[in-house]
């Protein structure tokens, strides 16, 4: 997985009310960092980036549809 583009994937799903693959990058990526993979870079410090997704996709992934 290449965590960036799934960030970035995110933004624009989010950002045009395509709430159906914001969930699903952000069920993508949460599952990417529970692995252990790298977060995306959003801020350039790794362990923010991790807390930044995790806190962004965790609350995305909870909206109801």
């Amino acid at each position: 997985m290449d965590p960036d583009a799934c960030w970035k994937e995110l933004e624009e799903a989010v950002n045009t009310a395509m709430w159906g693959i914001a969930i699903e990058r952000a069920e993508s990526l949460l599952e990417w960092l529970a692995k252990d993979g790298f977060p995306p870079t959003i801020g350039g410090r790794p362990i923010f980036d991790r807390l930044v997704a995790r806190a962004t996709c965790e609350a995305i992934s909870a909206w109801v549809m």
